[in-house]
């Protein structure tokens, strides 16, 4: 008879204790067709820890530099909460403690931003480390280190799944209320067959059937690492002395885009009058064309098209390359010649978050009409962003 398998511990344990289980396969028939497995991948073994405590905006180790002459003081990167006690540490290269009455806190307009060292503790061959709590949002935190007892390994943390201040808890937002840092490893160099930026050809939108034709200064090339897309549509002319032609530029994505031309559809697109011969600048892209009237001129809705053609490239998510560690506003700066002005933001980090699903973005608000009388003041307002894509929308002011 075969032995029967059994399961055996190296300890005592008490009666009904579970010991471990052994998986026997049945009986079985095999199909009719051979299947042989090709790849086989060990599976990940995940360790889910509950309520892992992380002192916030603690510093650690940061390096400083003491003034040579004393009073001998050092800045610090952070504001410091003012507290010398546990875990605060003021050590020298080797791992020496200057204990707490040899330095303090050096309170500057309200801030403890320096620490001071007695003049007997001092050495200037020495380089200090200082470990200490700020009272700064802006200082990332270190992921924890979980140390898990009955595998006696360190493990490496996935993912985070829930941050609060209580335990067994989900109360903050990742991108809203903090996130991760990290880093990637750059992409891999692959040949490409698009491997510099140039124009295409210029070719007429619609059936032209004047004699006009558009074509591009000599020598030019196009200097931008993102394609983008121009259209030239001639709105009137002058006999056959002038012609005005409107232009518009429509970007593809990417980290360092361009903003459209007009940034949003309800604005006017810009426009020029051209005689016949004469160079054209639109932008700063290398986009130079030359107007050909031909034998008369253009005539109105002539219409012609070109594409800036961007190479090959492979980018990170901007998010990735963002140091700001919470959703952040720039200032904002006013060009107008009017009395109205926008002096802040009303959207919240959240709002903001929802709109934008976290990407960078540049916001740009103009005024197309503006009106006042008997019946009040009333505006006209389109506003469009720009990044890693492209929103817009029109509102009134009353």
């Amino acid at each position: 008879m075969a032995d029967t398998p059994t399961l055996a511990v190296s300890r005592y344990v008490e009666i009904g204790t579970y010991i471990g289980q052994y998986f026997i396969a049945g009986a079985g028939t095999l199909p009719n067709e051979v299947r042989v497995p090709c790849l086989v991948g060990k599976g990940e073994r995940y360790v889910i820890i509950k309520n892992q405590p992380l002192r916030r905006s603690f510093v650690y180790d940061e390096p400083i530099t003491f003034s040579t002459i004393s009073p001998f003081v050092a800045n610090l990167s952070f504001p410091a909460d003012g507290n010398q006690s546990f875990p605060v540490l003021l050590r020298t290269a080797d791992g020496n403690e200057i204990t707490a009455d040899k330095w303090s806190f050096a309170l500057i307009n309200s801030e403890y931003s320096q620490i001071q060292l007695t003049d007997k503790a001092y050495n200037p061959t020495t380089t200090y480390y200082f470990s200490y709590q700020s009272v700064s949002r802006s200082v990332k935190d270190p992921i924890p280190t979980i140390t898990i007892q009955q595998l006696q390994a360190t493990a490496e943390v996935r993912e985070i799944t829930a941050i609060s201040v209580v335990q067994d808890n989900d109360e903050y937002l990742e991108y809203t209320d903090f996130y991760m840092d990290f880093e990637l490893d750059a992409p891999a160099i692959v040949s490409v067959t698009n491997a510099s930026s140039q124009f295409s050809a210029i070719t007429p939108v619609t059936d032209v059937t004047s004699t006009g034709s558009v074509g591009f200064a000599t020598g030019v090339s196009y200097l931008h690492k993102y394609t983008r897309n121009y259209v030239l549509t001639c709105t009137a002319v002058t006999g056959t002395a002038s012609a005005t032609f409107k232009w518009t530029s429509t970007p593809t994505i990417g980290n360092g885009m361009q903003p459209p031309i007009p940034l949003n559809v309800a604005e006017q697109a810009p426009t020029f009058t051209v005689i016949d011969g004469e160079q054209v600048i639109l932008d700063e892209n290398g986009a130079i064309v030359i107007f050909h009237f031909g034998a008369t001129n253009f005539v109105a809705n002539d219409s012609f098209s070109f594409t800036g053609q961007g190479a090959s490239l492979l980018e990170l998510d901007p998010r990735n390359l963002n140091t700001n560690q919470f959703t952040e506003f720039s200032t904002i700066n006013c060009n107008n010649s009017s009395t109205g002005t926008l002096v802040d933001f009303a959207t919240s980090p959240q709002d903001y978050r929802l709109l934008t699903q976290c990407l960078n973005f540049q916001f740009r608000v103009f005024s197309i009409s503006g009106s006042s009388g008997g019946l009040g003041r009333q505006a006209t307002i389109s506003w469009s962003g720009f990044g890693t894509t492209l929103i817009s929308g029109v509102f009134t002011l009353d």
